[in-house]
C-alpha cells in the first residue's frame, strides 16, 4: 500500500526535512507499506494555507488523536469478599491452639430488670447466680445447667415491636426442656403468645421482644 500526501502546501523547511529523510519526491511524500496483492493507495491532502488562516486552524500542529484503546473500567468485587466460601477457606488456613467446649451464655438487653426476672424466674422457674460481679449496670445471671442467660438492664438497640411474628425467623436462643406441652400450657395461662415448630418445640418472646425457643429433648437411654 502507498500513502501519498500532497506537498504543495508544505513549508519549504518541512519538505527539506522530508527529503533529507529520503521520503520526499516531486510533489508528494510517500511511504511504502506491504499489504499483499491488494496494492491499495491511501491519499490525504492537507487544506490550503488560506483555508487554515480563514478558519484559524493549523492542521500541521493539531494534537494527535489517541488511537490506543482504553482499558475497560475495573470495579472492585465487593460481593466476593463477603461470600461465606471465602471466609471459610481463610479460616481453614488457621490452626488454632484453643478448643471450644460449648456455649457459655447468651446476653439479652432489658428495659426493667424486675419485669424480666418475673418472666424468667417467676414464670419459667429459672434460678439466678450469686456470682455475678458488680458491673456498671444492673442485671442477673440466669442458670441453665452449665450455660446461662445474662440479663442486662441497658438500652436495647433492637426494636421491641415490628419483629417477625414467628421467633424462628428472628435471632433467638434455644433452650432444652423435658416437656414442651407443659411449657405451652404455662405460657397459655399467662397469656403469652407462642408459635409451634416442625419439631417438638415452641417459640415465644420475653417482655423485651427477645426471641426464645424451647425444644423437647429425649432422655438418654
Amino acid at each position: 500500500m502507498k500513502t501519498a500526501i500532497a506537498a504543495e502546501n508544505h513549508q519549504p523547511e518541512e519538505l527539506d526535512m522530508l527529503k533529507d529523510e529520503g521520503r520526499a519526491e516531486e510533489g508528494s511524500v510517500s511511504t511504502e507499506h506491504d499489504l499483499g496483492s491488494r496494492g491499495a493507495v491511501h491519499g490525504v491532502s492537507l487544506p490550503e494555507e488560506k483555508f487554515q488562516r480563514d478558519n484559524s486552524v493549523d492542521f500541521m500542529n493539531l494534537p494527535m488523536e489517541n488511537t490506543e484503546e482504553e482499558a475497560p473500567p475495573t470495579f472492585k468485587d465487593t460481593k466476593s469478599s463477603k461470600e461465606p466460601a471465602d471466609v471459610h477457606s481463610k479460616s481453614l488456613t488457621v490452626s488454632p491452639s484453643f478448643q471450644f467446649k460449648g456455649l457459655n451464655h447468651v446476653a439479652f438487653c432489658c428495659e426493667n430488670l424486675e419485669k424480666s426476672l418475673d418472666f424468667y424466674c417467676g414464670l419459667l422457674g429459672l434460678m439466678t447466680s450469686p456470682d455475678r460481679p458488680e458491673l456498671p449496670y444492673r442485671g442477673a445471671w440466669l442458670l441453665l445447667g452449665a450455660e446461662g442467660i445474662h440479663i442486662m438492664e441497658v438500652p436495647n438497640p433492637d426494636p421491641v415491636h415490628g419483629r417477625p411474628g414467628h421467633g424462628g425467623f428472628d435471632r433467638h436462643a434455644c433452650l432444652n426442656c423435658k416437656n414442651v406441652e407443659g411449657l405451652r400450657q404455662t405460657l397459655e395461662k399467662a397469656g403469652i403468645p407462642y408459635q409451634h415448630s416442625m419439631v417438638p418445640s415452641i417459640f415465644c418472646r420475653d417482655p423485651d421482644g427477645n426471641g426464645l425457643e424451647f425444644i423437647e429433648i429425649s432422655p438418654l437411654k
